[in-house]
């Protein structure tokens, strides 16, 4: 077996109204943001405009990359990558 050390810091926010705080937690993270969403739940609930306008007050430049299926193949990763 080879050595390695594994680094994932990870942040989960949940709860009512918490949507809000995604913008300011991405910008800790860089400038640019790829939104990556399925086909219709994320719009059909309102999250999606309550999602980019946390994006947009944080200043985040964002691509939309939506319709994604359920467990991707690789022609949906290369699109989202392009």
């Amino acid at each position: 077996m080879q050595n390695f050390v594994l680094y994932n810091p990870t942040t989960v926010i949940f709860g009512a109204d918490t949507s809000e705080q995604i913008g300011e937690e991405a910008g800790k993270l860089g400038s640019n943001c790829l939104l990556v969403f399925g086909e219709k739940s994320l719009k059909r609930n309102n999250l999606y405009n309550r999602i980019k306008d946390s994006l947009a007050q944080a200043g985040l430049d964002v691509i939309d990359h939506g319709g994604i299926s359920s467990n991707p193949g690789l022609q949906q990763v290369r699109e989202g990558i392009a």
